[in-house]
């Protein structure tokens, strides 16, 4: 299935950047799932082999944007299991469910990302960062912290 098929993987080009609900069936999304899974680990080992110095945009903005095909794809087939299911839906959730948790968790577990993350948000007061970069670099940085990134090798 190529892009142009596959209404998950392609531009939306409705007046607000919809989705177009009225192109997709439920073939769509295991297909589409798996791809945008799979561009989000390609994203995660560039920025993880990456070895310029961490800034704002070559970590956290990375960060913030690897896995935004992945999330548009997910996000729409998470929903609408919750709100509109069926056999068939509820199967492929149990098939993509820790496919994509699992990647959430190298992510959110990874040192070498959180030393990157780290050291921007240790250098976040010399930086010149809008509010809301500000505001970015400080979620990021929460995220990794409250996943247990500061904690101690036992």
């Amino acid at each position: 299935m190529t892009n142009s098929q596959n209404p998950l993987l392609s531009p939306w080009t409705g007046t607000f950047g919809e989705a177009p609900f009225h192109l997709i069936q439920t073939g769509h999304y295991g297909p589409a799932i798996r791809q945008t899974l799979d561009l989000a680990r390609e994203r995660l080992r560039a920025l993880r082999e990456d070895s310029a110095a961490p800034t704002f945009e070559n970590t956290i903005l990375a960060l913030e944007t690897l896995s935004e095909p992945l999330d548009r794809a997910s996000g729409i087939f998470f929903n609408l299991v919750e709100a509109e299911s069926n056999d068939e839906m509820r199967a492929l959730a149990k098939e993509l469910s820790p496919l994509v948790s699992a990647f959430a968790n190298d992510l959110q577990l990874d040192p070498v990302i959180f030393k990157k993350v780290k050291s921007v948000h240790d250098r976040m007061a010399g930086l010149k960062l809008s509010t809301e970069q500000q505001r970015l670099l400080e979620k990021t940085y929460k995220s990794f912290a409250r996943n247990g990134a500061l904690l101690e090798d036992v």
